[in-house]
């Protein structure tokens, strides 16, 4: 049945499950020292694939896939085939002549077995791999459910992929909900609201149409690239093929395309925007800006993104009369006067120039949309992060469903982090009570990192009805570790060595740095470099987020949203550093209890002392272990 020593595999870089293999390696997870072999196994598959202690066999295999065994130890071999250059995959181990049993029995069906469900990292022992994302089969219509704390808890030691594909009773019934028009589903960090979005765009994509009428795509959007990148894979995973009639993209991304469909007269630039707003301010007459001081050309300018654009505001009555409830500074009419007349020269200047700004985007595609002779049309649009969505995106996703589809948006008011105000897309929802769905058991996050976390909203009022739906997590994990160092470099050293230290004992992808800015994450990433550690910058260029890629991923506060690792390390932003500023203050501890919130077991948070912020001067020292060379003064002058 077999010979001696295929030339065809001669480097591995990667490794991945297969459906046969997973069933198998679940069935024997019990088996410790039969585990630990196939571990060395697999290193050795890595180093060297034609190492004479692999024995690597040729086995008869079906027409046009070779099929090969390796051995394990004196009694299990490990049948494998290529799925790649330098990729294999993983089918089945088992005794020496059961293994091969198995192949002959299956040898006509190997062809079909060959989805990938999970990446196996090198030098990391395969019972810490966890489960694979479960893949949903034939037989299979309805996701899994959680029945405990317990088995969350499995769960997220094996990967955001692993928890995301899965869901409790109350969010099964949510993803399932049969309801007309909105359905608005608000919750906390942890408490599953993308699972829920996954699960929900998928069951819509299922349901039938009445008669073929109407349309029949569903569109899931949200605000960050990683988090649409992410979703992608898991519903790759979920599915096996993708569902011919989802779509997922982006907010900007998907207004973006049917801008450049019907025209490539603009740009984005919003830096350019902000700099003509400041020199528009400043030829206001003298009287004009006194009616706005103390404030300057700053605040003008954000007014007009986050007022006038965010609410399509297209003329001054309806500014003069809009509620700003929400922008914490009082605006007299002659103020609001003055900010029209900068607003309207700005406009001017943009229509000649063809300059946008990322709030101008969504009202260009709305207005394209009403302008169009056959726009398009979505049986049902599931929005994530609403939070972050200002009211012209909630606009203009209404236009893209019919007029009997179905929109449902899922929020959670504690994360919004661009300041597009809230408050003014729920009054564009208009949901009424029974539309209006909570999730309010966390999950992901451990009671020690809530109980930190937690205290940076509590001062904010608008939160209030919100936080005191939330009951706190059940599960408990270690206490977060403050790591206070004496200067950037060595903080960036200390959290290296952690990170490494980390890789020893869950695989790198479950491994996440989130920093306050790319300057930060470069930092670190060129100390990882030097270290060996494979890792992936996020971002700027940098690439889409891979999840199932065995490296640490690295991204800003911004783009981790939506996402989250077992082991996460915070690099906290410094005092006076740009975008952290005292008078943006709520927007600031969002954005740094989003950060917080990522993990889902340990978190070290990094600071340099004397230097950090005042957001972290605030988390108290009950709810976390001092670490560093300043971490007892830090201890001592925290809370």
């Amino acid at each position: 049945m077999s010979s001696v020593a295929p030339a065809l595999v001669t480097k591995v870089d990667r490794i991945w499950m297969l459906a046969p293999f997973k069933k198998v390696w679940e069935r024997r997870s019990r088996e410790i020292t039969l585990l630990a072999a196939l571990g060395e196994c697999i290193d050795r598959l890595f180093e060297n694939p034609r190492s004479p202690g692999l024995n690597l066999e040729t086995l008869r295999g079906p027409v046009g896939q070779s099929v090969l065994s390796a051995r394990i130890d004196r009694s299990f071999r490990l049948i494998l085939t290529p799925l790649a250059p330098r990729e294999i995959g993983l089918l089945y181990f088992d005794n020496h002549d059961e293994a091969y049993r198995w192949v002959d029995r299956n040898r006509a069906q190997i062809p079909t077995m060959l989805t990938r469900v999970r990446e196996i990292a090198p030098h990391v022992p395969i019972s810490r791999t966890g489960s694979p994302i479960p893949v949903v089969q034939a037989d299979e219509d309805a996701p899994l459910a959680v029945t405990s704390a317990a088995q969350w808890e499995r769960m997220v030691e094996q990967g955001i992929e692993r928890y995301l594909a899965y869901l409790d009773d109350e969010q099964k019934r949510i993803a399932e909900l049969h309801a007309s028009g909105l359905l608005l589903v608000k919750g906390g960090a942890g408490t599953g609201k993308t699972a829920v979005a996954i699960h929900r765009a998928l069951w819509l994509a299922q349901q039938p149409s009445l008669d073929g009428l109407g349309p029949s795509r569903v569109l899931y959007l949200c605000f960050n690239r990683a988090l649409a990148t992410a979703v992608e894979q898991i519903v790759r995973a979920l599915c096996g093929t993708w569902p011919a009639n989802l779509e997922v993209r982006t907010i900007h991304g998907w207004c973006l395309n049917l801008l450049n469909a019907v025209t490539s007269q603009f740009a984005v630039g919003s830096e350019a925007v902000r700099q003509r707003t400041y020199r528009e301010f400043g030829r206001l007459s003298a009287d004009q800006r006194a009616t706005l001081a103390p404030q300057l050309g700053p605040f003008v300018y954000e007014e007009i993104e986050q007022v006038v654009k965010a609410n399509g505001l297209t003329d001054r009555a309806a500014y003069q009369n809009f509620n700003r409830r929400g922008r914490k500074i009082g605006l007299k009419q002659a103020a609001r006067d003055a900010v029209w007349d900068v607003f309207e020269r700005v406009q001017a200047w943009q229509q000649e120039t063809a300059k946008l700004t990322w709030t101008d985007v969504p009202i260009r595609a709305l207005a394209a949309w009403d302008a169009a002779d056959e726009p398009p049309r979505y049986r049902a649009v599931v929005i994530d992060e609403g939070q972050d969505c200002t009211p012209v995106m909630i606009r203009l996703a209404r236009r893209l469903i019919s007029s009997s589809g179905q929109l449902t948006v899922l929020a959670d008011p504690a994360q919004e982090i661009y300041d597009c105000g809230f408050q003014w897309t729920q009054r564009e929802l208009r949901p009424r009570g029974g539309n209006t769905r909570w999730l309010r058991k966390t999950y992901r996050t451990t009671r020690e990192v809530f109980d930190l976390a937690r205290p940076l909203l509590e001062d904010d009022p608008d939160l209030a009805d919100d936080l005191a739906q939330l009951a706190p997590p059940e599960r408990r994990g270690d206490r977060p570790v403050a790591l206070a160092c004496a200067d950037s470099a060595e903080l960036h050293q200390e959290i290296v060595d952690r990170v490494v230290a980390a890789t020893a004992s869950r695989p790198a992808n479950q491994i996440g740095v989130v920093a306050s800015s790319h300057l930060q994450l470069s930092a670190v990433a060129t100390e990882l470099k030097a270290r060996g550690v494979r890792h992936q910058l996020c971002g700027r260029g940098a690439g889409d987020i891979r999840l199932h890629e065995p490296s640490v991923k690295l991204l800003t506060m911004h783009a981790v949203k939506g996402l989250d690792f077992p082991e996460v390390f915070v690099l906290a932003p410094s005092d006076g550093e740009r975008g952290w500023d005292a008078d943006r203050d709520a927007e600031c501890r969002r954005r740094f209890y989003v950060a917080l919130t990522r993990s889902s077991d340990r978190l070290t948070i990094g600071l340099v002392y004397g230097r950090h912020h005042p957001l972290t001067a605030r988390l108290s020292p009950a709810c976390f272990e001092a670490r560093g060379t300043r971490g007892r003064e830090f201890a001592n002058t925290a809370g």
